[in-house]
């Protein structure tokens, strides 16, 4: 069975490998969101309908971009105390309704 790559690179290195990851796709996750906010409105035509191609294909990117960051900050996150950790996962299951009642309080 061949040896995985991985396994030949020092605990030092990848951890710079998995902050790195997770920094770009931070970058990449926003500079999705500002071209989905600035271009929403262009639209295609299919079948007579109008719809926004740019910002489903934003939508498709931006889930692939939040899965792979799901994967990689968990591997980043462990470094920290158990402390942040629970801190940063209660934010995660509480920001989406967070974000429902800010709505409902401007609409």
């Amino acid at each position: 069975m061949p040896c995985p790559i991985h396994v030949f690179r020092s605990a030092e290195s990848r951890r710079k490998a998995i902050s790195s990851t997770v920094f770009i796709l931070l970058v990449f996750g926003c500079a999705v969101l500002l071209v989905a906010a600035f271009s929403w409105d262009s639209t295609i035509k299919v079948d007579g309908s109008e719809y926004s191609g740019v910002l489903l294909l934003c939508s498709f990117v931006a889930g692939g971009i939040g899965t792979m960051s799901n994967v990689t900050y968990w591997a980043f996150a462990t470094r920290y105390p158990t402390h942040c950790t629970v801190t940063s996962q209660l934010f995660n299951i509480f920001s989406p309704f967070l974000l429902h009642a800010l709505c409902k309080m401007f609409y």
